[in-house]
């Protein structure tokens, strides 16, 4: 599937392993049920990108910038979130983390300055939410 930038400009088949959005910006961007395993998301600036329920497992967001980013239900199980930030939008609003498989994710280093996250969440078992202050659980609806 191509998907373009904020300009209009082609990014890349996001289909593919190596998807070509290394330090790319992706603003408002909806990869519902995206199949991306293996996806390189390097350094990448992305805004409002929703990936609710998609195969995101072994996918390398390290350094990357997330802007209010959907994550709820995706399946991230070995991605890695190195060094990453999960950032509000301009609204204020968080990243959302609700039901996201996060086994085996790689969370070195990683902002968590303002994300949500529920009790269907996975962590990665050395992992303690409770630890990081800008991680906030929700009940679910």
């Amino acid at each position: 599937m191509p998907i373009f930038d904020r300009f209009g400009e082609l990014i890349s088949d996001v289909q593919t392993e190596s998807s070509g959005c290394d330090r790319k910006t992706l603003e408002a961007i909806d990869l519902s049920l995206a199949k991306l395993p293996h996806g390189s998301f390097v350094g990448a600036d992305l805004y409002w990108v929703t990936f609710f329920d998609a195969d995101l497992s072994a996918s390398n967001f390290s350094h990357a910038a997330m802007h209010g980013v959907d994550l709820k239900d995706a399946d991230c199980r070995g991605a890695n979130f190195s060094s990453a930030r999960f950032l509000p939008d301009l609204l204020g609003l968080p990243c959302e983390l609700q039901g996201t498989n996060l086994t085996e994710a790689v969370l070195e280093g990683v902002e968590f300055i303002c994300a949500t996250y529920d009790s269907r969440t996975k962590w990665p078992a050395s992992f303690d939410p409770r630890q990081h202050v800008g991680l906030r659980k929700v009940s679910k609806n």
